[in-house]
């Protein structure tokens, strides 16, 4: 039996420590936030026994971008595209090196994200939707099969 979750974020109000800062003159949006759903099936159940690549997966769904566009970083302009997040400061989830590199490797493995260096940090992509279906907006019209398409903003 498949069902579904859906959590409800506001960007201005929830602390996700996300390092990725608005790019200068980016209005934030005004929507009401954005939603992740959480995909409830065996493979949920089965990445779930493995909490911190769980909580990595978790976090790279809250910090993906929806579009693709640059985001100010440590003073860089870095481009993602819909789908990637920042990541890297393990520190602020309480993981070991160790235990953010394992995380990482298993993910990887079980081809739910893949990542790539970045300037300062990491790039992590989500890759499918088996476990969190990413939104686009408020509304939640838009899901992660989009997202995981190149996306041009005009």
């Amino acid at each position: 039996m498949n069902s579904n979750l859906i959590f409800t974020l506001d960007e201005n109000e929830s602390d996700t420590g996300a390092p990725v800062e608005r790019v200068a003159g980016e209005k934030p949006d005004r929507s009401g936030g954005f939603f992740i759903k959480l995909m409830v099936n065996d493979r949920t159940r089965e990445i779930m026994k493995d909490k911190n690549a769980f909580l990595l997966l978790s976090l790279i769904a809250v910090r993906a971008r929806r579009v693709d566009g640059y985001v100010a970083y440590n003073g860089q302009n870095i481009f993602l595209k819909g789908g990637e997040a920042l990541i890297g400061d393990y520190q602020k989830m309480d993981f070991t090196k160790k235990e953010y590199r394992s995380a990482k490797q298993r993910l990887f493995t079980c081809k739910l994200c893949s990542f790539k260096r970045a300037p300062r940090g990491t790039i992590a992509r989500l890759l499918n939707s088996e476990v969190y279906d990413i939104s686009f907006n408020a509304k939640g019209t838009q899901g992660a099969k989009r997202a995981l398409k190149d996306v041009t903003i005009q």
